[in-house]
């Protein structure tokens, strides 16, 4: 505390009152003192001795933020989330912040004493809200996964021919009420009354990429799909049928298509079509 402890000033407040008691002149070195003071462009923040906090503009900022935040523990808990990054003066802040003793002094004075500005105080705080933004927003995504990936799954796997998810299959909706025709059916707009899906869903390619991504299989990383390169069949080995079921799988999976079935067993060589001689 500029170099006063708290009992120091405690003194001092006495040894002034008696000198006032007694009607002798205050020395000049008992005189009030400037504990802290901090300053940007909202102004300044003084924190005298016995006074306390000097009223200022800047004083006055910080006791509306305060109010703002609605509680301190708000601003506590910003400053804990970006804590590995805060320069000393937002460390002190923190650390007075979290003790129980300075429950009673004002935000202002926290700011003087800790040597933080209230225009640093306040980006910090903004700061933290953005970090515990992002670790909610990373829980809540982590929660909703499994509903995302059902759905990317219900679009990569969509075919012409599979049952219209609009009509789930009969091929005829009811009319909305308000409308014309309340309470009878007409043709499903979707399936035009066939019942089934006129073509895949236009998410299809993204959703596709997506799963395959999710398990680790995208191309961007994983699994790379070439062209131009055959796979050399014998049938020497007892390992062959589970190969080639593996490939098949494979193929059905990326291409929607079987294996071929003259293919019957794989050796694991592989050879550049487009190089073959004759």
């Amino acid at each position: 505390m500029a170099g006063l402890t708290e009992e120091q000033i405690g003194q001092r407040q006495k040894t002034r009152k008696i000198l006032n008691q007694m009607g002798l002149p205050i020395p000049k070195d008992l005189q009030k003192k400037t504990l802290h003071r901090v300053r940007d462009r909202l102004g300044t923040i003084t924190v005298v001795e016995q006074k306390g906090v000097i009223q200022s503009p800047a004083a006055s900022t910080v006791r509306q933020f305060e109010e703002n935040i609605g509680n301190r523990s708000e601003l506590v808990s910003a400053l804990e989330a970006i804590s590995e990054t805060l320069p000393e003066p937002g460390q002190k802040l923190l650390e007075m912040l979290r003790d129980g003793k300075n429950n009673k002094k004002s935000l202002a004075r926290l700011l003087a004493e800790s040597g933080t500005t209230p225009t640093k105080a306040m980006n910090l705080y903004s700061l933290g809200c953005v970090e515990l933004g992002k670790v909610q927003a990373a829980i809540l995504a982590h929660k909703n996964l499994p509903q995302v990936v059902r759905n990317l799954n219900r679009h990569a796997l969509s075919e012409a021919g599979d049952i219209c998810q609009v009509c789930v299959g009969t091929g005829q909706i009811n009319c909305r009420a308000g409308t014309k025709g309340k309470g009878k059916q007409k043709e499903c707009p979707q399936c035009q009354g066939t019942g089934t899906a006129l073509s895949a869903s236009p998410l299809k390619k993204f959703a596709t990429e997506a799963i395959l991504d999710i398990t680790g299989q995208s191309s961007k990383g994983g699994v790379n799909v070439t062209t131009n390169v055959g796979v050399r069949v014998d049938a020497a080995t007892n390992t062959s049928d589970i190969l080639a079921k593996i490939v098949g799988g494979m193929d059905q999976a990326l291409y929607r298509r079987l294996p071929e079935s003259t293919v019957e067993v794989l050796e694991a060589e592989v050879i550049d079509v487009s190089s073959n001689s004759n």
